[in-house]
């Protein structure tokens, strides 16, 4: 961050107007303005009376010290529990409160102090005043949001969305989940706390059993891939570990019975077992004349699907083609019942 954004954000932060912070120093308030525009830059005499009035130092106004590293966040952090057991929990909490002050845009720092203190405050039961800090930690995290790392932003935006849920400002809550991408996991759990605190049961419900849903099949299709990686590193009996836990999976979790039976089909295919592939085939061309119809499992009885289920047959041109030109069913394509087993399905189509 560039010194006039740096001006800007600690004037705003601190509750100052641009003409209490030209009275300050003596200047003029479009004097102040440009330097906020970057315009223009403050004269260099000025800057440690600037630094003062904004609660920062000259080296920050500069932009020398805008971040810090993982190992100096774990430095301070270490140095702060040592005085929390020396000097006690004000002592600490001004400690770090001082280096986030040095430190504005190093959010990640500013998180895991926040996290720090309010660990601290949870576990500690001489703390006069608990209110008023974890009013300031709340401060913390909104100023965390700023940040452009998806990730700790995420991590600020949960612990405000529990904090609005357990006071019932849902708004604030449903304002700051709308926030997340829209895919992310974090964005679906908080939905699913904020709805259920609400009231509304079955909303909550759909939500998280269509994530659940959602987990099972990314599980399966990377159970799939291990299967296919062992086998290519010439693990037999890991490949045929992980081509069980895929049809245990399906099975166990409500998925259609195509899935139960696909790993173990490409499983026996690339071992070049015609009885396991036959069988399995017979298997899955059965499995997808049949709709899917996950809300019938217990699982998923919350879950909206169009009526009649999810139809298969539209997977089945794929799966011949894949039959018929897959290097790892070469050695069924001259076999009788395999070729007969495809001009069947052909007829289907």
């Amino acid at each position: 961050m560039v010194m006039n954004q740096i001006i800007r954000e600690r004037r705003k932060a601190l509750g100052l107007t641009q003409e209490e912070v030209a009275d300050y120093l003596g200047v003029s308030t479009p004097a102040v303005n440009k330097w906020e525009t970057g315009k223009s830059y403050p004269d260099i005499t000025m800057l440690p009376a600037l630094a003062r009035l904004l609660q920062t130092d000259a080296n920050s106004l500069l932009s020398f010290e805008e971040d810090m590293t993982r190992e100096e966040e774990e430095r301070i952090i270490g140095r702060a529990y040592k005085i929390l057991e020396e000097e006690g929990y004000e002592a600490a909490y001004r400690t770090l409160l001082q280096k986030m002050k040095e430190y504005p845009d190093s959010f990640s720092f500013i998180l895991s102090g926040a996290l720090f203190l309010e660990g601290g405050l949870l576990f500690l039961d001489d703390v006069t005043q608990k209110e008023r800090y974890l009013c300031e930690f709340e401060k913390l995290y909104r100023r965390v949001m700023e940040s452009e790392d998806l990730e700790i932003r995420g991590q600020a935006a949960t612990l405000l969305v529990s904090r609005y849920i357990n006071r019932k400002e849902y708004d604030k809550a449903e304002e700051l989940i709308e926030g997340f991408p829209e895919m992310t996991f974090q964005k679906k759990q908080l939905m699913a706390n904020l709805l259920t605190d609400k009231g509304e049961y079955g909303k909550a419900a759909e939500i998280l059993e269509t994530q659940l849903l959602m987990d099972v099949i990314n599980a399966y299709n990377r159970m799939m891939s291990l299967t296919q990686l062992s086998l290519k590193e010439g693990e037999k009996e890991k490949a045929e570990y992980f081509a069980d836990m895929c049809e245990k999976t399906a099975e166990m979790f409500g998925c259609s019975k195509y899935a139960v039976h696909a790993a173990k089909l490409c499983l026996y295919g690339s071992l070049k077992d015609r009885d396991g592939c036959l069988e399995k085939l017979k298997l899955l061309f059965s499995s997808i004349e049949e709709n899917w119809k996950p809300e019938e499992f217990p699982l998923y009885s919350h879950i909206n699907v169009k009526e009649g289920g999810v139809g298969l047959k539209a997977m089945l041109p794929g799966i011949l083609k894949s039959l018929k030109e897959d290097e790892e069913f070469e050695f069924l394509k001259d076999d009788p019942e395999f070729l007969s087993l495809l001009k069947e399905q052909e007829a289907r189509k």
